[in-house]
């Protein structure tokens, strides 16, 4: 019997201390499982991986693995896993060949290291933000504050209004509307926002299970005269030019800047459009979700924003504090 009996009132500190717990990156798995037992017909499944090892798209081809692995064994089987167009150390090797290393660089990869010599050239070093402790100084505090909110479909369906009429993406709006907000707050005209990459490519990776996110600064400058307009095309504009040169890893960059100490941004972003429900659906049981919670982000001040469409495909809402990367 491997569940281990906990009260109702004790899972959710159990679950934060499954889920807190540091992994040793060097001498164990990077995922760990736990199963509570809260009475004989009710149970909770614990998975905590390491970010080393999968990112938020690897979740569906994860949950469906477990379905067929729970679906065979419930019968006595042996489960069958679908073929899969590639594997991560595919991935690997491509990455390998197309960028080389950081101390000897592909051509390809030497051009997108000189496209962020250009962009990242005079970024101010610190963005002072109003917050009681910054990411860099916290110790011993497994969670981080955390405010959730939600964009109701109706303004949803103006900011997509305004996204066609600029050309650009519900993503580029929010992100310029982002960074306008953190410039006021932290009285700064020039600042660098790190987004989150998707960094699946090739349509084979789609269904991979590894860590293929990747991060770029998108940097902003803001003048007194900006409208909207100007703020929104130039986000379009850099964002654009961040995503041409988004192959070269960024930590890559941030050596080559003398930037490992000081953080390039201290601010992040990331979005997430909407995707379908992935089904949970295990035979003889009822399965729903429990929010593990929030750990401590590496930024100071991370928006996450993940939009929801209806059944027509409309804009249906975007909930602020839910995406995941």
């Amino acid at each position: 019997d491997l569940a281990r009996t906990v009260s109702s009132d004790a899972v959710s500190e159990e679950i934060t201390r499954v889920v807190a717990d540091p992994f040793d990156v060097t001498a164990e798995p990077l995922y760990r499982a736990a199963l509570l037992r809260l009475s004989p017909t009710e149970h909770v499944l614990v998975v905590c991986l390491h970010h080393l090892v999968v990112d938020g798209e690897s979740l569906p081809p994860l949950v469906t693995d477990l379905v067929t692995a729970y679906a065979a064994r419930s019968r006595g089987a042996a489960p069958v896993w679908a073929d899969r167009p590639a594997a991560y150390t595919d991935y690997a090797r491509w990455q390998r060949a197309l960028l080389g290393t950081p101390d000897a660089p592909t051509p390809y990869a030497a051009a997108q290291l000189r496209h962020w010599d250009r962009v990242l050239d005079g970024l101010p070093t610190e963005v002072t933000l109003p917050v009681d402790r910054l990411a860099s100084e916290r110790t011993g505090a497994p969670t981080a504050g955390e405010v959730r909110a939600s964009i109701p479909g109706e303004l949803h369906r103006e900011i997509d209004a305004l996204a066609r009429r600029f050309g650009v993406s519900e993503h580029m709006v929010l992100l310029a509307a982002h960074a306008v907000g953190i410039g006021r707050w932290a009285g700064t005209s020039d600042l660098a926002v790190g987004v989150a990459t998707a960094g699946r490519t090739d349509p084979a990776l789609a269904t991979v299970v590894g860590m293929f996110v990747g991060t770029v600064a998108v940097r902003v400058r803001i003048a007194p005269s900006d409208t909207v307009a100007d703020v929104i095309r130039r986000v379009r504009d850099t964002t654009l030019a961040a995503y041409d040169a988004a192959d070269v890893p960024f930590d890559w960059v941030a050596a080559r800047l003398g930037r490992t100490e000081s953080p390039l941004y201290r601010v992040g972003f990331a979005y997430r459009a909407a995707t379908s429900a992935v089904d949970v659906a295990l035979p003889g049981l009822r399965v729903s979700i429990v929010d593990a919670g929030v750990l401590a982000p590496k930024d100071d001040v991370l928006l996450t924003a993940e939009a929801a469409t209806d059944e027509a495909g409309r804009p249906a809402g975007i909930e602020i504090g839910r995406a995941h990367v």
